[in-house]
């Protein structure tokens, strides 16, 4: 790595000096330029540094679960406790799952550190925690530090330990909706759906799929969840729990998309006690892992159309479609409130992000020249 000590050699300036160079890092990533490679590249060199400065060095157990005393050790009880009561006030299982892998991470780093437990936590030990970040998107670390400020003051509260050490997580500013979702005009959403080929079963699931994104703008997570007791062919209704507010939402079928159901449920989905809707056919027959998996269908049949979307701080992802809905939605002059309710939003404030979307209501609301005064 480096004539000055041989190929063993390691030092985390000349891994820095590499990762400007090639990729013009951290520039890239401040400025929206970065690709997955720019991050699979600067996770690789924080784990040199985590193993040079710990002797170790946390590796991930693919999608087994480990159970909470694997990683929290004499914890255990604390972190149950605090996880059962993020549940009993209502929080989605959504969220308790975000806080549980938040402190396995905080957990595996104490262990890194040959730390026993919370009770011998210290500020120099937290702000250790956070610089070991360093290299992570901000708002990545910013959860991790959040979750781990959190749970401190629980524990402080509950008396189990005797110093607030939660004022000492380092506090890192996340930046929220750094990226644009791609904006879709009425007659790509046309061309989308026009161009997939509903002669064959893979046709006939994505193009339900899709239908379900675009004219109700569910989330994806919502959609791969989707069980065949959530449709209700009689009251003509399909109506879940959603993954990620646990907010029970509920939308009748309109004709498009029961068609495109019945065609894919009657004719293409295979045979199988499988619960979900929307099945994988490659293989045994099984349901998505879940909202990103079907990411991978937008894209392939976004392609197929000839639809690109580039813009550097673009997200093309399925979310982009529910931005689509919502941007309809105000157009039509929708109240926010009802469009919230129809989004499935529980906060006015989760929905107003879609404002955004709405460029020309945004052009309409600004200042025209003589408006404006300088002061």
């Amino acid at each position: 790595m480096s004539e000055k000590g041989g190929p063993d050699y390691y030092d985390e300036h000349i891994a820095k000096e590499y990762l400007e160079c090639k990729y013009d890092y951290p520039a890239c990533v401040s400025e929206g330029r970065a690709t997955s490679w720019v991050y699979t590249n600067s996770t690789a060199v924080n784990r040199l540094a985590e193993y040079g400065l710990y002797g170790a060095v946390k590796v991930a157990d693919g999608k087994k679960k480990r159970s909470i005393g694997s990683w929290a050790g004499a914890d255990e009880a604390w972190v149950s406790e605090f996880l059962s009561l993020d549940r009993k006030i209502g929080n989605s299982k959504n969220t308790t799952a975000v806080r549980r892998s938040t402190l396995q991470h905080f957990y595996e780093y104490l262990v890194c550190r040959k730390i026993a437990g919370i009770s011998s936590v210290t500020p120099e030990i937290l702000s250790g925690y956070a610089t070991s970040r360093e290299g992570y998107s901000i708002n990545y670390v910013h959860q991790l530090l959040r979750g781990v400020r959190v749970y401190l003051s629980y524990l402080f509260a509950q008396g189990y330990i005797s110093n607030d050490i939660s004022q000492a997580v380092p506090q890192v500013r996340s930046r929220q909706n750094l990226n644009m979702p791609a904006l879709w005009s009425k007659e790509e959403l046309e061309q989308l759906l026009c161009s997939v080929d509903r002669g064959n079963a893979t046709g006939k699931r994505d193009y339900a799929i899709l239908m379900l994104l675009i004219q109700y703008g569910i989330r994806a997570s919502d959609v791969a969840g989707l069980k065949l007791e959530h449709i209700n062919w009689q009251l003509k209704t399909i109506e879940f729990a959603q993954h990620k507010t646990g907010k029970k939402a509920s939308y009748p079928i309109l004709d498009g998309v029961g068609w495109a159901l019945i065609e894919y449920l009657r004719d293409s989905r295979p045979k199988t006690d499988n619960p979900y809707v929307f099945l994988i056919h490659i293989g045994v027959p099984k349901e998505f892992s879940g909202g990103g998996s079907l990411c991978g269908v937008l894209l392939r049949r976004m392609k197929q159309a000839g639809l690109r979307k580039e813009a550097p701080r673009t997200s093309i992802g399925p979310h982009s479609l529910r931005h689509a809905v919502a941007r309809r939605l105000v157009a039509e002059n929708v109240d926010l409130d009802t469009a919230a309710s129809i989004l499935g939003d529980t906060t006015i404030k989760a929905a107003s992000i879609y404002l955004r979307s709405d460029i020309g209501g945004l052009r309409e609301c600004a200042l025209s020249d003589p408006e404006v005064s300088i002061c």
